[in-house]
């Protein structure tokens, strides 16, 4: 469990536990650091030509037409939230240090591998904010961007909408 609630006497608090608050900030990082490609050069294709009433089907078309309406969308919020996310390393170099290294899984790929002071950035309420911040824009992102065109997806590759 990420988050453990904690009663007071005055009103109850929640605390992110210190093993998860690495994976959090790890998490959050991928909203700044990468979008999906959602590009279908074929529909987009079609598309620019004024040709998808070439398409028979019309669950296929709508099909289309939802896909790239929710592609649209999404990048738009995809925007938005990175926009609006917090710069958690710059802001508190003390609590997050970076090195440059090796990528895990990755022949000669670098990353920036984050050393987190899991026990400070547990205590530290402006940080907790700017984590908290970040996790709801990334759940923002995955929730309301991601799913979304994932599922239109799936929809236009599942058999009955083959073209």
């Amino acid at each position: 469990m990420v988050f453990a609630q904690k009663n007071t006497s005055e009103f109850p608090i929640t605390f992110i536990k210190p093993d998860t608050t690495l994976m959090l900030y790890q998490n959050t990082l991928l909203l700044i650091c990468h979008i999906p490609s959602a590009d279908l050069p074929t529909v987009r294709e079609l598309l620019s030509s004024g040709r998808l009433e070439q398409i028979l089907s019309v669950d296929v078309r709508e099909a289309i037409l939802i896909y790239t309406q929710l592609v649209a969308r999404a990048r738009d919020l995809i925007g938005i939230t990175a926009d609006q996310g917090e710069d958690l390393v710059r802001q508190y170099p003390a609590l997050i240090k970076v090195h440059y290294g090796p990528t895990p899984n990755i022949k000669d790929g670098v990353w920036l591998n984050p050393v987190c002071d899991t026990l400070a950035m547990g205590k530290d309420i402006a940080f907790l904010n700017g984590l908290g911040i970040n996790a709801y824009q990334y759940k923002v992102y995955a929730d309301r961007a991601v799913l979304p065109v994932s599922r239109e997806l799936a929809v236009l590759h599942e058999p009955s909408t083959k073209l």
